[in-house]
């Protein structure tokens, strides 16, 4: 499958670990705008060298004339630690909201989630599957996990409001050389400074976790304008319905959401009646889904 090439595309999150490598990629082949606050001008200044246009974004922000009318949306940006209910509410499930509204005649809108939406029993080694309960609690950020599950209600409400073909992809464990490397790599440097690390006391913690290289190249391909359907709770995944947009013309489809993605979902905004999906990676073996 070809990765865009010669698009417009807005991405927010762009300086953070889990956009950063894939806004440098996109800008490559495409006109890249990263939209953030940019409060760190460091962080600005490493974009732009890398030809990213910035732009100013707050999330939340109900006026958004100001951003570039663009062909593609990563939203990978969000307030992770909001002091309140409130906050996580107006910043995370409405400002996507008044995004989507933006760029409701965009080709395609891409929303990074959150595995925090789970509510996985401590210690459990059970593979979180979509039919799994929802509504789960991120200890570093008390108010987190409900904002992000919020967050997909609104994005699927506009998906099929705005006919806005979109992608809930739910992250779980990124780690990478950006930022502070993730989890995995802060565990790492407790054990190689001889640092003690406290085990919950449920038990151990399990987690698919995916490198930030992984990330770019799936996000990359996954906004691509061809779309695809999969009967939900097949193992196999083979997917039913492959569509071009706006030809029409149906074809096969390669989306590999490899370990770290708890799952996929595609909203296809069409006139025929909703689908929605789940691909999902339980065991860190790669899937390939094709028709």
């Amino acid at each position: 499958m070809e990765r865009i090439e010669g698009k417009r595309i807005l991405v927010t999150g762009a300086t953070g670990q889990v956009a950063g490598l894939l806004t440098e990629q996109l800008a490559q082949h495409n006109e890249v705008h990263a939209a953030a606050r940019f409060t760190d001008a460091k962080a600005k200044a490493a974009l732009e060298s890398k030809g990213v246009r910035t732009v100013y974004f707050s999330m939340g922000d109900s006026d958004l004339s100001g951003l570039p009318d663009v062909d593609y949306v990563f939203h990978c940006g969000c307030n992770t630690s909001p002091k309140s209910p409130e906050i996580g509410m107006s910043q995370n499930a409405e400002g996507t909201g008044f995004l989507m509204q933006r760029y409701r005649k965009a080709a395609a809108f891409f929303h990074m989630s959150s595995s925090s939406v789970y509510r996985v029993p401590s210690g459990s080694r059970v593979p979180t599957k979509e039919t799994d309960l929802l509504g789960g609690f991120s200890v570093y950020g008390p108010h987190y996990a409900m904002s992000k599950l919020a967050t997909e209600a609104v994005v699927r409400f506009q998906a099929r409001a705005l006919s806005l073909p979109t992608l809930i992809a739910r992250l779980d464990v990124a780690y990478g050389s950006r930022g502070h490397g993730g989890v995995p790599m802060v565990l790492y440097e407790l054990m190689k400074h001889g640092q003690p690390y406290t085990r919950a006391a449920a038990g151990e913690s399990f987690c698919s976790p995916i490198h930030e290289e992984d990330i770019a190249r799936r996000e990359n391909i996954a906004c691509d304008p061809w779309w695809c359907i999969v009967s939900p709770g097949r193992e196999d995944l083979r997917s039913t319905v492959v569509e071009s947009r706006p030809s029409g013309e149906t074809t096969c489809i390669e989306l590999c959401p490899c370990v770290g993605w708890r799952c996929w979902w595609v909203v296809e905004a069409s006139p025929r009646p909703r689908s929605a999906t789940t691909f999902f990676s339980p065991d860190g073996r790669r899937w390939t889904t094709c028709g």
